[in-house]
């Protein structure tokens, strides 16, 4: 990034992406974003109310059988609770949070 023939053409939150992030991330507890409220299962231990539940859906490439090893695109839904939360700073520029799930294993037939 210091070529000025290239500095010139790259997009300036490139620029800020390819300096990483700082070397201090900050541990929340709690986020909101886009009306929903999202807390740890630490932060839930003594609470009533529970809200560290998560859901996801997402297309992926899988077998239907062990039998039949084509692959096929489905959606599969995933289920977890929320461990941690960190948030990345990108030196003033822009954050970026990571959510870190523990996944419940929907996989298994527990007949």
């Amino acid at each position: 990034m210091n070529n000025p023939y290239i500095s010139s053409t790259v997009v300036n939150y490139l620029k800020y992406l390819a300096q990483g992030p700082t070397t201090h991330a900050r541990r929340i507890y709690a986020f909101n974003v886009n009306g929903f409220k999202f807390r740890t299962e630490i932060r839930e231990q003594d609470l009533k109310t529970q809200n560290c539940g998560v859901f996801l859906t997402s297309s992926t490439s899988c077998v239907e059988s062990g039998v039949d090893q084509n692959t096929r695109q489905a959606d599969l839904a995933y289920y977890g609770k929320l461990e941690d939360i960190i948030e990345l700073n990108y030196y003033g520029h822009f954050k970026f949070t990571l959510f870190k799930c523990k996944w419940a294993d929907t996989t298994r037939d527990w007949r």
